[in-house]
């Protein structure tokens, strides 16, 4: 009896092509977009719940593809439901430490995002569509979670974020990180407490890994693979 023929994905040379367990970078992609609109345009609290939402489901499609027991996603599920009720709540009730804690929930949450995104990425052998927008996600994944927690920060303590005078918002915050990210330095920006400093540090070491890490990566990728009859 003749053996069938070998789907592409199996066959040698192009494993990995159309991997299964790849996430759906481009549905986070339009989730980060999303968030981003959100947080420059308005800095109400009742857009807390709003907030957690979307980032609790960029994590769900970033974790998805992962053999995860069944256990396991009860458990981050009901942790998931309970937040975000608690996120409701803060919303109708809200208060300063209680809006600076879901901002840093929202911040965990979109860290871990980045982790399982950078950890799949990395394993890529090959370059895709997909794998160009993995690239773009990392990096604005890691923003919007350091701008939520800055901002938690400053509605946990009180007091204002910034040795300037201007207005700590979600716009400002979201600014101020990518400058941070990216290493540019503008200057216009302070932090005025310690640790508010430390963790602008923070970001900014975690912005020069990533260069290290997902563009060299990227670069790595775009180059074509030595045949064996290469010189």
């Amino acid at each position: 009896m003749p053996e069938l023929d070998a789907s592409p994905a199996d066959q040698p040379g192009r494993k990995g092509l159309h991997a299964p367990d790849e996430p759906g970078y481009g549905f986070v992609l339009v989730i980060l977009l999303a968030l981003y609109v959100v947080v420059s345009v308005s800095d109400r609290v009742w857009l807390q719940p709003i907030l957690f939402a979307l980032a609790a489901v960029a994590l769900a499609i970033a974790v998805l593809p992962e053999r995860i027991d069944r256990r396991w996603w009860l458990l981050a599920t009901a942790f998931v439901v309970v937040a975000f009720v608690i996120s409701v709540l803060v919303a109708v009730w809200p208060n300063g430490w209680r809006v600076g804690l879901v901002d840093i929930a929202i911040a965990i949450l979109m860290l871990s995002t980045g982790f399982m995104l950078i950890k799949r990425f990395i394993a890529r052998s090959i370059i895709t569509p997909a794998t160009v927008f993995g690239a773009i996600d990392v990096y604005l994944v890691i923003g919007l979670a350091f701008s939520f927690l800055f901002h938690g920060m400053q509605s946990w303590n009180g007091d204002p974020f910034f040795r300037s005078s201007i207005e700590g918002t979600r716009n400002t915050f979201t600014y101020f990180s990518f400058v941070s990210l990216t290493t540019l330095g503008y200057g216009d920006l302070t932090p005025a407490s310690d640790g508010g400093r430390s963790v602008a540090v923070v970001e900014v070491l975690v912005g020069q890994i990533l260069l290290i890490t997902v563009i060299a990566r990227l670069v790595s990728l775009m180059r074509f693979p030595r045949t064996p009859t290469d010189p």
